[in-house]
């Protein structure tokens, strides 16, 4: 947009834009550059080291990531793709995989077991997979939060367990702050 010497912003015929008649480029930038809906940041989380859950209490994955949100009106999206594995010799072992805010359970909770890998015949065996949670948190705040993952197993009879990132398969948790 142009200006005159007094700094005065005035429309000149090539700052309109074809899809808002009459209005300049500049304002035209503006009413596009309005942040709601836009990510304003991404940061990563990735764990490879094997940690066994054999509690039917949520504990720690191993996977987290923390993110310091630009305003506390702006939301975080949480994607997470935690490898695990299970081991029991019976028929199933039944478990549940929660995303922590701190220490805050925002998504999931140990009640109901609400997955299941499939455990076949008498004897242990592992079955490997990989459990995808998404989230749309609202924090409000703009202090660092530390988003995690939990799980705990339904029971710990039969040797029931739960191993997530065993042999290094990567776990990753994905935060993308997103403006309101």
């Amino acid at each position: 947009m142009a200006t005159t010497a007094a700094g005065t912003p005035y429309v000149e015929s090539s700052d309109l834009v074809a899809n808002y008649p009459g209005v300049s480029l500049a304002l035209a930038n503006h009413i596009d550059g309005l942040d709601g809906g836009k990510v304003l940041q991404v940061v990563q989380g990735v764990s490879t080291t094997a940690t066994t859950i054999a509690s039917t209490s949520l504990t720690d994955t191993g996977l987290s990531a923390t993110i310091t949100p630009r305003s506390a009106s702006n939301k975080i999206l949480v994607m997470v793709e935690q490898a695990a594995t299970s081991s029991r010799s019976a028929n199933t072992c039944s478990f549940s995989l929660a995303i922590l805010r701190n220490s805050t359970v925002i998504y999931g909770n140990d009640q109901p077991y609400e997955e299941q890998l499939i455990v076949i015949g008498a004897t242990s065996v592992n079955n490997r997979t990989r459990y995808n949670r998404k989230y749309l948190d609202s924090p409000s705040t703009t202090s660092p939060i530390t988003y995690k993952t939990q799980a705990a197993v339904e029971t710990t009879a039969n040797a029931g367990q739960l191993v997530c990132q065993l042999g290094a398969i990567e776990s990753i948790i994905i935060l993308m702050e997103v403006a309101a």
